[in-house]
């Protein structure tokens, strides 16, 4: 039987059939719906699941649909097939890295959606990015029927903005400080997010809040996220640590090559809170912020 455009071949069983394939968004809530419950530890290694078809039929949706949002899942390292059903990998970290921008808003939705209550341990160079993505958040708390959290509790790291910082720099003039600068000044406004969070406490918005931002010497060469979000009663639903690194160098309009940090641009890998790793990161953040911070 020939492929024609009304029909895709299916790569898990090896059968060619009709191309019914939902639109992509569906795919896409799939895909990140299975994600999130392999990295936040709700569905284990090892985890045999449901068939495909089986699956499909429980979400609502063509086989097709399913079969294409596992295929993601299989690329994502997140999932293997075994006598054609889906299995939860055996060695997973990480899903694939996003822009900063895009994986922190995606993540702060999802865990401001809980209406309960959610801490954030922060390490960045200039909270630019924090920054911008929680006013998202707060204007939609004030917004007509915005969802909102019972406590809100955050610790923000960043370096002392009177330290002589490592980037960004110039590639042939490392003194130059026009550069950093800049970073300075936008370290500098982290503050007035803690004044805008405060006034939705104030405002009766978010009953319980608890923010903090201390300084410790020296320049981050990552930028460190850790979120974790559960119900009133006080029961996790989830926790996760988004990490990515700083430094890349660009050609400015002008000719000259800077090395700077781009924190907008560096790539989040997101681990469940239960990874290794993620418990290390965060064992060292908590290990900073206790002995080496000053308030």
């Amino acid at each position: 039987m020939k492929k024609t455009k009304d029909h895709q071949y299916n790569k898990v069983s090896g059968i060619l059939q009709p191309l019914r394939i939902e639109m992509t968004d569906r795919v896409q809530t799939i895909r990140t719906s299975y994600a999130n419950m392999i990295q936040n530890g709700d569905l284990d290694p090892g985890d045999v699941l449901p068939s495909l078809g089986e699956l499909a039929q429980d979400h609502g949706v063509a086989m097709p649909t399913m079969e294409l949002a596992f295929l993601h899942l299989k690329e994502d390292g997140l999932i293997v097939f075994e006598d054609g059903r889906p299995v939860v990998a055996e060695t997973h970290t990480q899903i694939p890295s996003l822009p900063a921008p895009i994986s922190l808003a995606f993540n702060l939705l999802e865990m401001f959606d809980c209406e309960g209550h959610i801490k954030m341990r922060v390490q960045c160079l200039t909270a630019e990015t924090l920054i911008s993505m929680l006013e998202l958040i707060i204007r939609g708390i004030r917004a007509s029927g915005g969802k909102r959290p019972k406590s809100l509790d955050l610790q923000l790291l960043l370096p002392a903005s009177d330290d002589k910082l490592d980037i960004p720099y110039y590639v042939d003039d490392r003194d130059d400080e026009e550069a950093r600068e800049r970073l300075r000044m936008l370290i500098k406004r982290a503050p007035k997010l803690l004044d805008d969070l405060a006034i939705l406490k104030e405002d009766g918005l978010v009953p319980e809040l608890k923010t903090e931002i201390r300084t410790v010497s020296g320049t981050p060469g990552s930028k460190f996220y850790y979120l974790e979000w559960s119900d009133e009663e006080q029961r996790m639903i989830g926790s996760k640590v988004l990490y990515g690194k700083y430094q890349r160098e660009a050609v400015l309009r002008d000719g000259r090559k800077v090395v700077d940090t781009f924190g907008w641009k560096a790539r989040l890998f997101s681990y469940s809170g239960r990874d290794p790793f993620a418990k290390e990161e965060l064992a060292s953040y908590l290990s900073i912020w206790e002995n080496e911070t000053t308030r």
